[in-house]
């Protein structure tokens, strides 16, 4: 007959060693079972993530949009006021340019006149 740590020390040993029996074991304890759930929760995990990555591009777009509406918009005005100012003083207007660099600096809307 064997003794309860005996069949303990077995056990464990079996446990270590033997591949079937630790899968038996975990079987008979809902460990797979469990197992086999975490994978679902994390594949469904990674494809809301995914999902996430692809919102974020276009919550970044959008944010992006009223920041260039306005910019067209402001510019437009301007020139509107300008072109009426410098035609006043009776300037000619050389060259009109959105969207500049001149010296590592981004110009928005660039107004050349003879300036006389």
């Amino acid at each position: 007959m064997i003794s309860g740590s005996e069949l303990k020390a077995k056990m464990l040993e079996l446990l270590e060693k033997d591949e079937e029996f630790r899968h038996a074991v975990a079987g008979k304890l809902g460990i797979l079972e469990i197992l086999k759930r975490l994978d679902r929760i994390e594949n469904g995990l990674k494809k809301l993530y995914e999902k996430s990555l692809e919102h974020d591009k276009r919550f970044n777009r959008i944010e992006l949009e009223p920041g260039t509406l306005s910019e067209n918009f402001y510019c437009k005005a301007l020139w509107d006021d300008l072109r009426e100012e410098i035609k006043a003083k009776g300037e000619k207007i050389l060259c009109r340019k959105r969207n500049m660099r001149v010296n590592d600096v981004d110009i928005d809307l660039f107004i050349e006149t003879d300036y006389t």
